[in-house]
């Protein structure tokens, strides 16, 4: 109920309006009924010039009936007591009312303002509510305390009236407060006065109706904000807003698009670039630009969107020439070419990091006319000039050509200015790790796989309407039968038949009620009438190209009278076609240049690292990846040690599917310590030997430029044979038809040139041996000087018998002549020309610019190294039977169904996916790489050229490759997918270190995988107590529920004796969904190791099952892998009988497998095959295929 008397009003210049306002009593004071402080509600809204309003505001005419009851009821209020609060923003709202009935102030011409009469009064009111709010806050300590007035401008300006001087009021509302009290500009509590300005600039700009005359169109209360506060702007850009997207300025005018975020990008300071917003989903899942910095958001792939026209527009300069030539200069009309389209790009590869190349973008060109070099007008000249001499565009289409010219100029400042001020953004991820680069690419991608998918060819026999170019393709409806659609076969139209002449429009009335035409005919005759004017312009205009032959009414040309040519041409040419803007197509306005541009900045960055962090997404990213297929293909390659370059190298690792972008790549063609001990002593041999060295590193990079379509090596790095290094011819060879950025060949005194080299190379490592003339050539003008986009060179110096001190004099006279001379890519030098006489003239002298960057390193290389090689020894050794049975039972299988898995290009559907959980696979190891799969865990490594050790494919001591050959040879149709746990340590090859955290991981990535079999020849103890892995422990076992969910069988080695208490807990092992493997001896006794007082579900031979001596013990480990081999045997028979194996209780199944098939239980859970493994004579596997799925439960 509303109760109380009325206050006086605040306004006091006579105005005839209401001069009562009801109040109402609150605890702070009175306040006016209806009329509330926050003008975004309903009745807090200024309603100028409304009268139908029920609330209380300033303009009611009357008080509704019931109010007004009430109100002569209740006893009169005393008056308000002195209240400071409430007199302060009593006078705002005074203050505010005032300016905004002020109809008499020339609002818009901001430069007249202090001239205008009402200034002084103004300022002088400002200045009173200034003191008198400065006397209230004070006093005041909370953050609840009233914003100060500078704050409640920003907040209320979007209500000042009328709307088209909204901004115009609130700027000078401000210049005026922040000249009596800048301190305003600072407020303690309250919204941020440039935030506050943002959201006013977007709120306009969101509104859907404008006053025709509005001019805050384009508000730019933001820069006029950062102009008023001078230096502390740059601060306060940084600065984000008190919502939950954590946005600061730059992120907000760049989202939409305000004026003046050029001028806001130059005053920033560094930080601001560099923040990263937040953008959620409802849900919380995090968006794709969720952490997106500035330079995120301005490579918007949205923003490159912009309507097409449907008309031709001219090129510029033809345009500019065509209005300044005459008939008597010999000046014609050029015919217009028609245009290819850009709206579909070339496709683009499925990589995630692909070399963009621009489109082919096509001008309208004249026939008869010589492109004009360099007095092009404007575009915005262009267009009207065209206009003027009868080019045929219309209003829409124009309009839609000069707002993408205008967005591409921006749009490209903006960025350009983004980057200058802050390069290293560029190698910054956001949430789902993806650097600007990668942010427009994914986007672009994704819009040009959508178009692709939307083009469908049109039906055979069929016509198609015509469309205008550029516009929206509607798609061809078939006339109902007996009906004429006024076009024929071949899309012309048919002669009409003779009788009474009508007019155009009469004519269609009267084939209308002649028949019956549906929406869709009429849509196509529209379009077909189109054509025939535009087809009837461009007659017109080849006429006018006949030199003035006269065209008569049916085409025939006439006498030769130029007067006659232009006056027809003149009255002839048609109205232009009026095209609707929701018609035109969005294309992309530069996308395509872009994205070149941006990843030649990738090089600037400063070295390799930063580079690889531009080009390539962050896996480690929680956000999911918008590339298909990354995760199956590798961007790191490297061969080292006992994996170097040999003839079966691209047949060992052809399994693994590339990037077209590589990050790194290293070869290598040292020797291991091993190789040199069994060198032949023949002078003639080892040459021979190292000859073919060089052919089969040349069959590598072959391999990997045809076969694996590796196009780019961001780092290349091929380690040489000391003791014979590769030919100049060899090195050109190799690295020809690659683009390669970073380059270190460690071939002494390596040819430099840029036919010998990449041309592309940024930086590179040579190798000097201390030949004066090697630096001479490499300074010289066809040495480093031909490799134009190269930025630093690292030269190492092999120390020989040349004194130290000799050699890096030469060192400093070859650097100095390096940097005597510039870049040519980034200043073009003066050619030096032969003086008269027949003398040399003195060398051109270099113009300041870009120079190279040299960096003297010792070259400390030694022979060799590396691990032992691996593989298997013709040593004598005896092997287990049950090993032996095996091996000849998967030898048979193979023979028996390798047509019939490998004929199909379905092949791999008989195959087993086991997991192995591991150390690595060697590839090299007996041809491990046969049964692998491309994809592996962790999918890429982090970070520095070398991290080969890191691959999945590289073993760290040769246990899991060890281990997938065990596999293998009790299993013929397996396929291996490779987790590589990282070994912290290992004394043996029954004992390895390694984070829990790892193999939660890889098995959630198995899992993921779909795999049938896990495999871990590993268990860990659980530790209890404030440095225990209990947490880790737990979440390896929600790792295991998860797989075991999917019904996916996991085998895991029994713990140890010799490392396990009564009370320890061991996990996988112990788990309930996962099967414990002990090991047994040659006679299948128990080995001493396995504690059997544990969980341990079947026992398998652990010892010579290897073909090495030094391997003869494999213990629970191996007896694993065989457990493992054999469950995947058992469902690989399934298969190939056509049988499928069990979806449900599979775990069961393949424990009834182990127990009674192979007899287990009776064996003191010794697994047995010798009487089972058989392929019966005409039945194949079919025997085995009933026995196992007898076994189903």
């Amino acid at each position: 109920m509303v109760t109380g008397n009325f206050a006086p009003s605040p306004f006091e210049d006579g105005d005839d309006s209401q001069d009562f306002a009801p109040v109402q009593a609150t605890r702070t004071g009175t306040w006016p009924v209806g009329f509330s402080d926050d003008f975004d509600q309903p009745n807090g809204e200024y309603q100028y010039g409304d009268d139908n309003e029920d609330d209380y505001g300033f303009y009611d005419s009357e008080i509704p009936e019931d109010h007004a009851q009430q109100l002569e009821a209740d006893p009169p209020m005393p008056a308000p007591p002195d209240d400071p609060e409430y007199e302060m923003r009593r006078a705002r709202m005074h203050l505010i009312g005032v300016i905004s009935e002020d109809r008499d102030t020339d609002w818009a011409n901001e430069a007249t303002w202090e001239d205008q009469n009402g200034y002084a009064n103004y300022k002088t009111q400002v200045n009173s509510l200034l003191q008198q709010e400065r006397s209230f806050l004070a006093g005041t300590q909370s953050d609840q305390s009233p914003t100060n007035f500078l704050q409640h401008v920003l907040e209320k300006a979007v209500a000042f009236y009328p709307p088209q001087h909204r901004l115009h009021k609130a700027k000078f509302l401000l210049q005026l407060i922040t000249q009596l009290d800048p301190a305003q500009l600072s407020p303690r509590w309250g919204p941020k006065p440039l935030h506050a300005a943002a959201a006013f600039d977007i709120k306009l700009l969101g509104e859907d109706r404008l006053v025709k005359d509005d001019k805050t169109s384009s508000p730019d209360l933001t820069l006029y904000m950062c102009n008023l506060m001078k230096e502390k702007a740059a601060e306060e850009i940084c600065e984000v807003n008190n919502t939950t997207e954590n946005q600061n300025i730059l992120h907000l005018a760049i989202l939409h698009d305000l004026k003046g975020v050029e001028e806001l990008i130059l005053k920033a300071a560094k930080p601001a670039f560099r923040k990263q917003r937040t953008s959620l989903m409802p849900d919380g899942k995090r968006k794709l630009d969720d952490l997106n910095t500035p330079l995120h958001d301005a490579l918007d792939f949205t923003t490159f969107l912009l309507p097409e026209p449907a008309c031709q527009i001219p090129r510029p300069a033809l345009a500019n020439n065509r209005a300044n030539s005459s008939p008597a200069q010999g000046g014609r009309r050029p015919s217009l070419v028609p245009r290819t389209s850009t709206n579909t790009p070339p496709a683009l590869p499925t990589t995630s990091l692909a070399v963009q190349k621009a489109p082919n973008q096509q001008q309208p060109v004249a026939s008869n006319q010589a492109r004009s070099r360099g007095n092009a007008t404007t575009p915005l000249q262009s267009v009207h000039t065209a206009r003027k001499s009868g080019s045929g565009v219309c209003q829409v289409c124009r309009a839609a050509h000069e707002a993408r010219l205008a967005a591409e100029q921006r749009r490209r400042k903006i960025i350009n200015l983004l980057i200058k001020r802050d390069k290293d953004v560029l190698s910054m991820h956001n949430s789902a790790g993806l650097s600007p680069y990668l942010f427009l690419l994914a986007a672009q991608q994704k819009h040009v796989n959508a178009q692709q998918s939307q083009e469908e060819p049109p039906p055979a026999n069929k016509e198609t309407p015509p469309s205008t170019p550029g516009t929206k393709q509607t798609q061809s409806i078939p006339l109902q039968k007996g009906a004429h659609s006024g076009v024929t076969a071949d899309g012309r139209v048919p002669a009409r038949s003779t009788g009474p002449q009508l007019s155009d429009a009469a004519r269609e009335e009267k084939e209308k009620e002649a028949r019956f035409i549906t929406l869709e005919e009429e849509e196509a005759i529209k379009k077909l009438k189109l054509k025939q004017e535009v087809q009837k312009r461009a007659d017109i205009i080849a006429s006018d190209r006949t030199d003035g032959v006269s065209p008569t009414i049916d085409g025939r040309s006439g006498a030769r009278n130029p007067g006659a040519a232009k006056a027809s041409v003149k009255n002839s040419t048609p109205k232009p076609a009026s095209h609707f803007a929701k018609d035109l197509v969005l294309t992309d306005i530069g996308s395509y240049d872009i994205l070149p541009k941006l990843r030649g900045f990738s090089f600037e960055l400063g070295g390799y690292k930063k580079a690889c962090d531009c080009l390539f997404r962050d896996q480690n990213a929680k956000g999911a990846s918008p590339f298909d297929g990354e995760l199956d293909r590798q961007r790191r390659f490297s061969l080292e040690g006992n994996q170097r370059v040999k003839s079966s190298t691209p047949q060992n690792f052809d399994f693994l599917i590339f990037e077209p972008t590589m990050a790194s790549v290293v070869l290598s063609l040292e020797y291991t310590l091993e190789d040199i001990k069994t060198m032949p002593s023949s002078e003639e041999e080892r040459v021979d030997m190292w000859r073919q060295d060089e052919e089969n590193l040349k069959a590598v990079f072959s391999w990997l430029k045809e076969d694996k379509k590796v196009e780019t090596i961001l780092n290349l790095t091929v380690k040489d044979n000391p003791h014979h290094y590769c030919s100049d011819d060899t090195v050109e060879e190799c690295l020809k038809g690659l683009d390669v950025m970073y380059l270190n060949w460690n071939k002494p005194d390596m040819c430099v040139h840029k036919d010998t080299l990449p041309a592309t190379l940024v930086e590179i490592s040579l190798h000097w041996t201390g030949l004066n003339s090697v630096l001479w050539s490499w300074s010289g003008t066809e040495g480093l000087r031909t490799l134009t986009k190269l930025q630093k060179v690292f030269l190492y110096i092999q120390r020989g018998a040349e004194l130290p001190k000799k050699q890096d004099a030469k060192f400093e006279a070859f650097k100095k002549r390096v940097e005597a001379w510039t870049n040519p890519d980034a200043v073009q030098l003066p050619l030096a020309k032969t003086a008269a006489g027949g003398k040399p003239a003195a060398p051109a002298k270099p113009v300041p610019g870009k120079r190279l960057i040299i960096i003297k390193c010792e070259d400390d290389r030694r022979f060799g190294g590396g691990s032992k090689g691996g593989g298997l020894n013709s040593k004598n050794i005896p092997t287990h039977s049950w090993f032996q049975t095996a091996s000849e039972f998967s030898g048979q299988f193979l023979s028996a169904y390798r047509d019939m898995v490998y004929k199909e290009s379905a092949g791999r559907r008989y195959h087993i996916k086991v997991a192995l959980l591991d150390d690595g696979v060697d590839p090299t190891y007996d041809h491990n790489g046969t049964n692998l799969h491309h994809t592996g865990w962790p999918s890429v490594d982090s970070g520095e050229p070398e991290q080969g050790a890191r691959s999945f494919y590289v073993s760290t001591n040769q246990h899991g490759s060890k281990m997938a050959w065990l596999i293998r040879q009790v299993c013929p149709f397996v396929t291996i997918y490779v987790a590589k746990l990282d070994v912290k340590s290992g004394e043996s090859v029954r004992q390895r270190t390694f984070s829990l955290e790892q193999a939660t991981k890889a098995i959630e990535w198995a899992t993921a995988q779909k795999v049938d079999v896990i495999s871990m020849s590993w268990s860990a103890r659980e530790i209890t107590g404030k440095t225990g892995n209990e947490r880790e422990v737990r979440a390896l076992e929600n790792a295991i529920e998860a797989a075991a969910t999917e019904n996916i069988l996991m085998f895991a080695a029994a713990c140890d004796v010799k490392q396990s208490a009564s009370t320890d807990k061991w996990i996988p092992c112990d788990h309930q969904r996962v099967f414990s493997i002990g090991a047994t001896d040659l006679d299948f006794d128990v080995k001493k190791y396995v504690d059997m007082s544990k969980k341990v579900d079947y026992l398998f031979p652990g010892e010579y099952i290897l073909n090495k001596l030094e391997d003869a013990e494999v213990g629970n480990s191996g007896a694993t892998a065989l457990a493992t081999g054999l469950a995947a045997l058992v469902m690989s028979c399934m298969r190939i009988d056509g049988r499928a194996t069990p979806r449900e209780n599979r775990m069961r199944w393949m424990s009834n497998i182990m127990s009674k098939t192979f007899n287990s239980a009776m064996n003191g859970k010794v697994v047995h095959i010798k009487d089972v493994l058989r392929l019966d004579a005409g039945q194949g596997s079919q025997t085995l295929g009933t026995k196992f799925a007898s076994q189903e439960p």
